[in-house]
């Protein structure tokens, strides 16, 4: 298990990464600021109470052992983390493209349509 110390640097790292890309984002996409911005505000309202828990632990004593706690809150920012990172990802990303489908030709049309013609 890694200490407090570090995870409390991982988390530190890891939300400064968000913010980083997500400020990178606006620059390219103008139109979504409003967007990546509470995206960027929820990930710091995160970092906030994981590292408030992880100050904390005493208080999170009936939860079970420290070492439970600490390996819970780890599991928690970094899924959560992962979710905020996938829609950053989603409000940014270009839109597809409809592409026209195509219309066989119809073969067996067309000769009876010379054949038409020639009468």
């Amino acid at each position: 298990m890694s200490s407090i110390k570090s995870l409390k640097k991982e988390i530190n790292c890891l939300t400064e990464q968000f913010a980083s890309d997500g400020f990178g984002m606006i620059t390219h996409h103008p139109e979504k600021r409003e967007e990546v911005i509470a995206l960027i505000s929820d990930a710091i309202v995160l970092r906030n109470n994981q590292i408030y828990r992880l100050n904390h632990l005493a208080e999170a004593a009936g939860e079970g052992s420290p070492r439970k706690v600490v390996g819970t809150i780890k599991q928690e920012f970094f899924g959560k983390m992962d979710e905020l990172f996938e829609e950053l990802s989603k409000v940014t990303a270009a839109p597809k493209k409809k592409i026209a489908r195509k219309t066989p030709k119809k073969k067996e049309e067309q000769p009876e349509k010379k054949a038409e013609k020639e009468e």
